[in-house]
């Protein structure tokens, strides 16, 4: 939605004071959504640990690589993914 968004209404003006793009703070703010403490009994939980839900989805996506530099075939760039929606 934010990519339709920037697509039609072009760049937003940078957040002054702030090391980060405005891509990178899309991310980011994704990220924090799913920050947490979990507990020993949090471990047995249904839903994946917010670092793996996070991760797993963000490797996945050549935005996100694109957006932080990651470098094909490290971690937080899967670099073969199958792409499930457009």
């Amino acid at each position: 939605a934010y990519l339709r968004y920037l697509n039609e209404e072009g760049d937003e003006e940078i957040l002054p004071g702030l090391p980060f793009s405005n891509m990178e703070l899309f991310f980011i703010n994704f990220a924090q959504q799913f920050c947490e403490i979990r507990s020993t009994e949090e471990n047995f939980d249904v839903y994946s640990p917010g670092r793996r839900r996070v991760n797993e989805v963000l490797k996945n996506y050549p935005a996100f690589s694109e957006t932080f530099r990651c470098p094909n075939g490290k971690p937080m760039n899967a670099h073969k993914c199958d792409i499930l929606w457009q």
